[in-house]
């Protein structure tokens, strides 16, 4: 077997003694039945790979639909951003987990995959190719998007916490003053 890496696809040749089999189709069939479970495996992991950067281009949406909701200005875009950003930042939460999840269940899937196909005596012809395949899937800055999305979530309650004090604080104020002239008028 001599593999080729080619752009776009690789070129695998198969080379055999012709006495080992009775003509050309035989010996392609033999070929095709022995390569059927690591191909069966390569592209089960290509097809996760896929899955992956889907699932990831949806988190990364959610996290990009947050921070475009932090660029308003004036009082209006600054209400309206007070009260939309908890589903925003829950949505990005949520998209962020559901990516680590499905990552963690594919990489347990995948090792279940590759012990099972040649833990059992595969042939082994494509086994440094669907390995190689399994080690390049993409890794999503997951912590770094957690992290981004709890510090407008901060910095979201601590305007908040800023705005009742300064309500409070205004509502004080106004009850003190009715207060006092009540008082003053009695």
């Amino acid at each position: 077997m001599v593999w080729e890496r080619c752009v776009g696809y690789d070129t695998i040749t198969f080379h055999s003694d012709p006495a080992n089999f009775a003509d050309l189709e035989e010996a392609k069939r033999t070929v095709y039945e022995r390569l059927a479970r690591e191909l069966d495996a390569f592209y089960e992991i290509m097809q996760i790979r896929a899955a992956e950067m889907r699932e990831w281009a949806n988190a990364e949406e959610a996290v990009q639909r947050l921070l475009s909701s932090e660029s308003g200005q004036g009082v209006r875009n600054r209400l309206l951003r007070f009260f939309r950003t908890p589903d925003l930042v829950a949505a990005a939460y949520r998209s962020i987990l559901e990516c680590e999840g499905s990552v963690v269940q594919n990489e347990d899937e995948c090792q279940r995959k590759l012990a099972n196909l040649y833990d059992f005596g595969g042939d082994g012809w494509l086994r440094d190719i669907v390995i190689q395949a399994m080690k390049e899937r993409y890794k999503q800055p997951t912590a770094q998007r957690m992290q981004l999305v709890s510090f407008i979530e901060s910095r979201r309650t601590h305007k908040g916490e800023n705005l009742a004090v300064l309500l409070a604080a205004i509502l004080g104020g106004t009850v003190g003053a009715i207060l006092t002239l009540a008082i003053k008028h009695h």
